[in-house]
């Protein structure tokens, strides 16, 4: 390189270096690019390199992709660039940038690590396993790759293996805080393990006392091991802290979980409805003055859906009362859920959720309230008056449902056999895995004799229903006339055609109390809110026993319970 040139780089490498001191990481980058576009310089790269990395992930890709081809042979270039390309979801391209890094250095760990994390999205699963195993050959103390094993071990459903690999990704990188969340979460999604996610938080805010984050995780795990006074000490410690208002209502929202599972349903309501503030709440665009307790006589309120189905069930128990306010009731809500609601509901008007909203939603209405909100309003009139609000499925529809089943069963006419549902298996994304029982836990119960099982498990079950049938001996029906997920109307007459509903904590559970079918609910140490922390009987349903785990992942008990529950739910002691 001459002089003049060498003198001019050296002018633009000064630029680029002021631009990145000052925050301008754009121009940082595109003056460190023409360095490097005049020839190799290892100190623009450097440069370059950085300002791309405080860009943002979509000026990141197109950096590092302008990096690369003036790079093509450099691994750490090109193993950069897919991690952003990771950052944008854009995982068949990560996967090539990826590749690419391995056809330069085909031994490195932490590509190989960085590989099996974006092929696990694209349900690459083999593929991703082997480039991390690989991985880990090649450097048994990278961290990396033991985290990039776990992410794909827990996407097969192999948890147990997936803590396993985190864990060993922590040992190996003490301090590294994404493998300590990969581990954090797949110990949520298991249900046990609270004293360890105890530890680990404790450890994080030994170091940082501030830690919003940590702070909010630590009183979740206090709170799931029924340590509610600590988890109250630690939300007020939280809430000592400056917080912006998301924070502020996350932290609220979590009190009033702990409220809840302490059996202070009273105190807990006002702090339940800060989850509206929180960002992830589905606030639907409807412009009527919220309810704040105004008299309803001869006005209209318009209730809208914002959580899940089994939610939105149990929220309607309080739809009498708005009535018998006197208020002309629209309820938005699920279109799965309208028929049911229609029939069950005669005086309310009932529309599905749409977008743009349904005209209904729009013409005559005073005012406007999410239906989660209605527990704060109601809740020491509805334990006192406990209202009627049963849902009404197809009588026909269920009539006809039940004698299919029982003639599957060989059982006829036969009036001493009972028809029980089942369900065993949830798929929330967060709290799935700790609710959820294996099939084959419920084999003790399916020994039962005089009794024929329904599926009530919505997807394909039918292979592993084969197996567990032969090996128990136990008639189960699998109904697949309809789609339980997509058919809402019809799974609601499937209920009703039961005599006893055995499930976890799911939608099966809410559809079959709120018509008044005895149903025993299996329940994990570290139940939902509604269900309180104690206790065999609930306020939603008067039909539903609670049967709880007395150690995590250990459901003996419970089931046990819950043959119990259908020898007296037969012989009417209920």
């Amino acid at each position: 390189m001459s002089r003049r040139r060498r003198v001019n780089a050296d002018a633009l490498l000064r630029r680029a270096v002021d631009a990145v001191n000052g925050g301008d990481f754009t121009a940082g980058f595109d003056l460190a690019e023409k360095v490097l576009a005049a020839g190799d310089n290892d100190d623009a790269m450097r440069v370059a390199t950085h300002a791309a990395m405080h860009m943002s992930p979509e000026g990141a890709a197109q950096a590092f992709e302008r990096l690369a081809a003036l790079r093509p042979n450099d691994g750490g270039i090109l193993n950069d660039w897919g991690g952003v390309l990771c950052q944008l979801s854009r995982y068949d391209d990560a996967v090539g940038a990826f590749r690419r890094a391995l056809a330069v250095r085909p031994d490195d760990a932490a590509t190989r690590a960085t590989l099996a994390v974006a092929l696990s999205p694209l349900d690459r699963l083999d593929e991703a396993e082997d480039a991390a195993r690989r991985g880990i050959v090649a450097s048994p103390d990278n961290a990396a790759a033991h985290n990039g094993l776990g992410t794909v071990l827990e996407r097969r459903g192999q948890l147990e293996e997936a803590l396993a690999a985190y864990r060993r990704a922590c040992q190996l990188a003490p301090t590294q805080r994404a493998f300590q969340d990969n581990l954090l979460l797949a110990l949520t999604a298991i249900g046990s393990g609270f004293d360890e996610t105890e530890r680990i938080l404790r450890g994080r805010l030994a170091n940082r006392p501030d830690d919003v984050d940590s702070l909010i995780r630590l009183a979740g795990a206090l709170r799931d091991q029924c340590k509610f006074a600590k988890a109250h000490e630690t939300l007020d410690r939280l809430m000592a802290l400056s917080l912006s208002e998301s924070q502020r209502a996350q932290a609220l929202a979590a009190l009033s979980e702990v409220q809840f599972l302490a059996g202070d349903f009273a105190a807990a309501w006002a702090n339940y409805r800060w989850r509206e503030k929180w960002v992830g709440f589905k606030r639907r665009p409807h412009r009527q003055p919220e309810w704040t307790g105004e008299d309803l006589a001869g006005r209209s309120i318009l209730v809208w859906s914002e959580q899940g189905v089994g939610d939105e069930i149990m929220f309607t128990r309080f739809l009498p009362l708005l009535a018998a306010a006197g208020a002309k009731v629209v309820l938005e809500t699920d279109p799965r859920l309208v028929a049911l609601f229609q029939r069950s509901f005669p005086g309310v008007t009932v529309v599905g959720v749409a977008d743009p909203p349904d005209s209904a939603t729009a013409t005559g209405i005073d005012f406007q309230i999410p239906i989660g909100a209605l527990g704060e309003k109601f809740w020491t009139r509805y334990i006192s008056e406990r209202p009627a609000a049963r849902l009404q499925a197809d009588k026909i529809r269920s009539a006809e449902m039940r004698a299919r089943y029982l003639a599957a069963g060989n059982a006829g006419a036969d009036q001493s056999t009972r028809l029980v549902g089942i369900a065993w298996r949830s798929v929330n994304v967060w709290m799935g895995g700790a609710k959820s029982i294996t099939l084959n836990a419920l084999a003790p119960l399916l020994r039962r004799r005089g009794t024929v099982f329904v599926d009530l498990q919505y997807g394909d079950n039918a292979a592993d229903i084969e197996v567990l049938a032969a090996a128990t001996g136990a008639t189960i029906v699998h109904d697949q006339t309809f789609d339980q997920f997509q058919d809402l109307d019809a799974f609601a007459a499937q209920i009703l055609a039961l005599d006893a509903v055995v499930s976890i904590s799911n939608t099966t559970v809410h559809m079959a109390g709120a018509q008044g079918v005895p149903t025993a609910v299996l329940l994990s140490s570290a139940p939902m809110w509604r269900w309180g922390a104690t206790g065999e009987t609930s306020p939603w349903y008067d039909s539903i026993r609670l049967y709880r785990q007395h150690a995590p992942g250990d459901w003996r008990d419970p089931i046990a319970a819950a043959t119990d529950f259908l020898d007296r739910a037969a012989a009417g002691a209920l």
